[in-house]
């Protein structure tokens, strides 16, 4: 069996079936940091994260892009000048551990120990999430970046004295979500996790008929809205935020239309899921109502940013993986942990899920972008390092 397939097996199953839920959850990191941090010629763009990294430090005057020798944003090129020492390969290591460990910190604090297994699983059984982040290294970072910032700000708490110092990581974690777009300019519209922080954080109870009416509303819209009559209006918004980078939206303008799969199971699966989702919202904790606004955020635009432009919506999906055991948790509790259909109806889902990356990884026409990764290389194999 081909090593990529051995690693995710285990890396679901050690969290699953090992006592010790923490180290089982180490192991499945250190697992993951193989095909994350020594992959080698497998994403997509690797041609064109080489080219940057030679550009950058080594002033290779070489066309970025397809022959768009556009600029880069700042924060990225100061990652890539800081890393000089260590090469594009320890480039990619170094970028490997950080967003492993963000995405550690973050099951740990938001996931119950015995759904660990369920994180991992869907991280690298849904290929929009784990392989998906691997292969788009820069929005990959600038990701978890903000989520870097997201981790600060719910973790900062202000006690009865010294508001200094809580204070101070408040502007730390607002700064690193307001820079991240300065790593990749689609983190522009990030800045919407603030309002849903201050709505998620002061509004305890919230009306949820007004929640569903204003998501399922989006979700039927975007079957009927022509997307194009809107194109012209994002390009000017874009523009208007006046961010290093953010011009090269319009490039991707050409992906954002309404053909939207009406049929998808997909579909199906992720709306009940968001309907599940604000039937417990009351319920959930402030961290997991912030997830569940980003994620349905992500799943509302999925119908009108179709194609490249639909990378928008990395920087709000990613907190489904964290909603997901949460949601499983408390339909357990409301119909008991031996209601067999609750538990059948979740592992449908989840064999979806394992069905989908299953399709993709064997499809030449839809899952070009990862089918590749069954001829598993690493680094290592590499003629020379770079």
């Amino acid at each position: 069996m081909n090593l990529f397939y051995i690693i995710i097996f285990l890396a679901i199953s050690i969290p699953l079936i090992l006592k010790n839920k923490k180290w089982g959850l180490i192991i499945s990191m250190l697992l993951l940091f193989i095909p994350w941090g020594f992959q080698y010629q497998l994403t997509q763009d690797w041609d064109v994260y080489v080219i940057r990294w030679m550009h950058v430090n080594f002033n290779e005057r070489i066309e970025l892009d397809g022959g768009e020798d556009r600029k880069l944003e700042a924060l990225y090129v100061f990652i890539l000048k800081a890393c000089k020492p260590l090469s594009f390969y320890g480039f990619l290591i170094l970028s490997a551990i950080f967003e492993l460990y963000i995405l550690y910190i973050f099951i740990k604090k938001y996931v119950s120990p015995d759904y660990y297994w369920v994180v991992i699983y869907i991280l690298m059984m849904k290929v929009e999430f784990g392989l998906l982040l691997i292969d788009t290294n820069r929005q990959s970072l600038s990701v978890f970046f903000l989520m870097l910032g997201m981790y600060i700000i719910l973790n900062t708490q202000f006690p009865k004295s010294d508001y200094l110092k809580p204070f101070l990581l408040y502007i730390i974690g607002f700064t690193i979500i307001l820079l991240s777009p300065r790593i990749h300019g689609t983190a522009a519209l990030s800045f919407l996790i603030i309002p849903f922080y201050i709505y998620a954080k002061h509004v305890k109870n919230a009306n949820r008929f007004i929640l569903f009416v204003i998501f399922n509303f989006l979700f039927v819209l975007r079957y009927y809205v022509d997307a194009k009559q809107y194109q012209f209006g994002i390009s000017l918004f874009m523009d208007s935020i006046n961010i290093e980078g953010v011009d090269f939206f319009e490039r991707y303008l050409d992906g954002l239309d309404n053909s939207v799969d009406k049929s998808s199971y997909n579909v199906i699966i992720e709306a009940s899921i968001m309907n599940l989702s604000i039937y417990y919202y009351n319920k959930l904790p402030t961290a997991h109502r912030i997830f569940a606004l980003m994620w349905f955020t992500s799943f509302v635009l999925d119908g009108f940013l179709i194609g490249s432009l639909g990378r928008i919506r990395m920087y709000f999906y990613i907190y489904f993986l964290f909603l997901i055991p949460k949601l499983m948790e408390y339909t357990y509790e409301s119909f008991s942990e031996k209601n067999a259909v609750v538990r059948s109806i979740w592992a449908l889902v989840l064999v979806y899920f394992l069905l989908s990356f299953i399709k993709q990884m064997t499809n030449d026409t839809e899952g070009y972008f990862y089918y590749r990764w069954s001829n598993f290389t690493t680094i290592f194999s590499a003629p020379e390092w770079i």
